[in-house]
């Protein structure tokens, strides 16, 4: 009889600890699972900027996301994304899941740049550009950083003296910033405040870039080449996956301009209260969806002391026989794109080109300097349909993992 009672003991013991394995195994069956299924949710919490994408061992809930990759197919219309999750993270115990899932990949693109000023005198002995600012994005491209935000607002060399602001923000890093105090560049160009902004995101891919700086004087011989009371730029990459839109926008401003200021017997030369540009891209993917906008506006402008309007396409040119005073042309769009389909839309406005101080004799040409205000480009293109979330083709479990 005691050897029938230990027996059954025995027996019972055994199949009570199988029972307990087996209730642990299932446990961490389902938790494996919910770990894999994190490892989904990482990706799909990146989309559509996913090219490239990957995890590898990353800790989670006392188990480890051991594996996440991202695969594209040949023609590019599809990601397959694979997640492996366990429970726990080692041990005879240790459970294991991995999911795969196929969901529509989304590539789209926008680029928005403007450039306030620029300037180049006397052979390159001065070179100065003021008011750069760019955005990019690029879900398709997993050597950019799919976003790209930046400013420029100072750049400037005359003889062996520099100042120099650029602020970045690249691939999701956020919202930076950067300020450069007054200053003057030997006895030539004085500088006021400057500051940069810019930002970029991934969750959706979108950038921003935006500067400004407060004064510029530009003097050779005692004569005013330039002279700008305040200048600013932005450019913006902007998603809406609720509209289905992308947009690309990019603005420039320039206030109280002076060109060849107070020259004896003729006075200001040109004198121009505001100058701005704007060049605007939006993109939906369908019909008829893709539009470009652009302006160029020029206010209480004055050249030798008489009023003078300004637009886009404007040419003219004052001088004496061989000597240019002052060219002056607003440019019309280099790039003008509307795709009919709406996949596509793209303008570029080269804004105001200032030549000035131009001798033009046999055998010789000397060229006194070339501003160039307000340039803007801006670019849009989504794929058919335009922006839109995502949508899983299928989710399954495999069963080898």
């Amino acid at each position: 009889m005691v050897t029938v009672a230990f027996l059954i003991g025995s027996a019972a013991l055994a199949m009570s600890t199988t029972v307990r394995k087996n209730a642990v195994h299932e446990r961490n069956q389902k938790k494996a699972y919910y770990i894999a299924e994190a490892g989904i949710e990482k990706a799909l919490a990146r989309y559509p900027a996913l090219k490239g994408f990957k995890i590898e061992n990353m800790e989670y809930a006392g188990g480890l996301i051991e594996k996440v990759k991202v695969e594209e197919n040949e023609n590019g219309s599809f990601y397959l994304i694979t997640s492996k999750g366990c429970y726990p993270k080692d041990g005879p115990l240790k459970a294991t899941k991995t999911l795969e899932i196929k969901i529509n990949t989304l590539p789209y693109k926008g680029q928005a740049e403007s450039q306030a000023l620029g300037v180049s005198a006397f052979d390159q002995l001065i070179g100065l550009t003021a008011g750069e600012s760019l955005a990019q994005v690029d879900t398709s491209d997993e050597t950019t950083p799919y976003a790209k935000g930046e400013a420029t607002p100072i750049k400037a060399e005359v003889a062996d003296y520099q100042q120099h602001l650029q602020v970045e923000s690249k691939g999701g890093e956020g919202e930076k910033s950067g300020v450069l105090i007054a200053a003057n560049l030997g006895n030539n160009l004085e500088l006021g405040l400057a500051k940069a902004n810019a930002n970029s995101s991934i969750t959706p891919p979108a950038a921003r870039g935006s500067g400004e700086l407060a004064s510029i004087k530009l003097t050779a011989g005692g004569v005013t080449i330039l002279e700008v009371g305040a200048l600013d730029s932005s450019s913006e990459i902007k998603p809406d996956f609720k509209t289905g839109e992308l947009t690309s926008i990019s603005k420039s401003k320039l206030t109280e301009i002076t060109v060849l200021g107070d020259l004896p017997l003729v006075g200001d030369v040109l004198k121009i209260d505001t100058f701005e540009t704007n060049a605007q891209a939006t993109a939906n993917g369908k019909p008829g969806g893709a539009s470009c906008d652009y302006n160029a506006v020029a206010t209480g402008v004055k050249i030798l002391g008489k009023e003078k309007n300004l637009e886009i396409g404007t040419n003219l040119t004052i001088g004496w026989g061989p000597i240019d005073l002052l060219k002056l042309n607003i440019g019309t769009p280099t790039t003008l794109v509307k795709q009919d389909d709406g996949k596509k839309a793209e303008v570029s406005l080269p804004g105001l080109k200032i030549e000035i101080l131009d001798l033009n004799l046999p055998g010789f040409n000397f060229n006194g300097a070339t501003i160039e205000i307000s340039g803007t480009h801006a670019l849009a293109e989504v794929p058919e349909g335009g922006l839109k979330p995502y949508t899983i083709f299928s989710w399954n479990e495999k069963l080898k993992s």
